[in-house]
């Protein structure tokens, strides 16, 4: 929520968050940047805001005011330390207001349903007509067609690691002061690709606040083509690939290095990449000389291998995932014991399928009724 010089209005915005919990949601984490201005929030509001939701105060108390880019930038260093990767971040501006309390319920209804790493919504108050999905139907960079996004602007944590003070800056090194939010948003989009974008157009999801600070009001014209430029300067990010994890349970050093390389022959489409995360705590030695030969043979396959600690059972099962989703952005988990190998297409092929699903092994009889549609999937247990 970046603010600045109008205290009335962060109030209200901070008033509709509350307003969310009357519909279940009273853990959404608010962080504040409020830049100098004369009219900043007092330390025993701060206080009492704090008591009543889970708030954090950023601020630059001296001037000058730096502009919105400066207080998006601290803004999302903080959330690189704070949020985990596969959060959602949703900008919310310091003089603009969620609409109903329903709203957060129905973002993360949307969300959860179909997984974007980008999103923007429809908006009412002024500007509310442009509120379109993206219209590409020329060769031309998502940065030059003419599209105008609306709020809200939400991104999966992640992407944060993607974008630095650069991207927020002019070529001489000041701050945007205008086309703050094109600058993140067109690179997140880019990073994302067009099947990891999502336009939120069932109903409205922000009221939009002309106020009196508004960028098209403060600046002049030519400010705001000359920044609309910079943004556009920058070459377009590369898409990002999906990104497959498989969790693989190895006890058996013997099949070790058939499973493994089974695994890491996965004959991947152009735009996927692979990431073994190996489970083991018998051999773990012999498992990782297996794993370093393997990397070797498929340099372009992540393999890691951890060690299970004391206990093994289903419970470890849940926890080992929790603790890589700590460190990296992971939509679906594919799991596999040493018993159980893969053909080259069976990895793409689930994960193309994308659903939570349990496949028992080759043999059975609801593993025959599949392969007859497809051999290939059976050979797999369960997908998370």
């Amino acid at each position: 929520m970046p603010c600045w010089d109008d205290l009335p209005g962060l109030r209200r915005a901070l008033r509709s968050v509350m307003e969310q919990r009357q519909t279940g949601y009273r853990n959404v984490r608010v962080v504040v940047f409020e830049d100098h201005s004369s009219n900043m929030i007092s330390s025993e509001e701060i206080e009492a805001y704090r008591d009543r939701m889970n708030v954090t105060f950023l601020r630059n108390p001296k001037p000058p005011n730096q502009g919105s880019a400066y207080g998006k930038a601290k803004l999302f260093d903080f959330l690189r330390e704070n949020a985990l990767p596969h959060e959602y971040v949703i900008v919310l501006d310091g003089d603009d207001v969620l609409p109903d309390s329903w709203t957060i319920h129905n973002i993360h209804v949307a969300l959860q349903r179909k997984k974007p790493w980008f999103a923007w919504g429809r908006q009412n108050g002024k500007f509310s007509a442009s509120c379109t999905k993206v219209e590409k139907d020329s060769d031309l960079s998502l940065r030059f067609i003419k599209w105008s996004f609306c709020h809200p602007r939400i991104f999966r944590a992640h992407l944060l690691n993607h974008i630095d003070d650069r991207d927020l800056q002019r070529q001489d090194g000041q701050w945007l002061q205008k086309a703050t939010d094109a600058a993140f948003i067109y690179k997140f989009m880019e990073l994302a690709g067009p099947d990891r974008v999502l336009f939120l157009h069932e109903q409205p999801l922000y009221n939009y606040t002309f106020g009196h600070q508004n960028g098209l009001k403060v600046f002049r014209k030519r400010k705001i083509l000359i920044d609309k430029r910079n943004v556009q300067r920058h070459e377009p990010a590369e898409m990002m690939k999906y990104d497959i994890h498989v969790l693989c349970l190895l006890q058996s050093k013997e099949k070790a290095k058939e499973v493994l390389k089974g695994l890491a022959g996965t004959r991947l489409n152009v735009d996927q990449s692979l990431h073994i995360h190996v489970w083991n705590n018998r051999s773990i030695l012999h498992i990782e000389k297996v794993a370093s030969e393997v990397k070797e043979q498929y340099p372009e396959v992540k393999i890691g291998v951890s060690r299970m600690g004391k206990r093994s059972g289903e419970l470890d099962w849940m926890l080992f995932p929790r603790y890589v989703m700590k460190h990296e952005s992971v939509d679906y988990f594919i799991i596999l014991d040493d018993d159980q190998v893969v053909s080259e297409r069976t990895i793409p092929k689930l994960y193309d399928w994308r659903r939570p699903c349990s496949l028992t092994m080759l043999g059975e009889k609801s593993a025959r009724e599949v392969s007859a549609v497809d051999p290939d999937l059976p050979n797999v247990r369960t997908v998370w």
